[in-house]
């Protein structure tokens, strides 16, 4: 059965911009959440940032390509993180156990 065209763009993107693309989105979700959570309007995070209403409007659309530095102004900002791995505390537990049986690097806390 031959695909449709959109089923043909779709498989023409590459994986990595498709991955890209997802990771974007995901944060813009959780910047979405917290201003929610928090009764934050664009305007109160855009002030609160230091930057152009329209900037908050492209970061929210989810085809923004977030720098580590935005990501650490928007970490301060809300006094959460925003990339979550549902499984970081076993991950951090099992990486915290590895690093004391290799004695090799002192472990901090996040």
């Amino acid at each position: 059965m031959a695909l449709n065209v959109f089923d043909r763009l779709l498989n023409s993107i590459p994986k990595n911009e498709e991955r890209e693309s997802n990771i974007s989105f995901r944060i813009a979700q959780r910047i979405d959440f917290l201003m929610r959570q928090k009764h934050l309007s664009k305007s109160d995070l855009a002030r609160g940032l230091g930057k152009e209403p329209a900037q908050i409007s492209r970061w929210m659309s989810g085809n923004h390509n977030f720098t580590i530095k935005t990501m650490a102004e928007l970490e301060v900002f809300f006094g959460e993180h925003l990339l979550i791995s549902p499984t970081a505390n076993e991950e951090i537990a099992e990486y915290t156990q590895y690093v004391k049986k290799q004695k090799k690097v002192p472990v901090f806390a996040n």
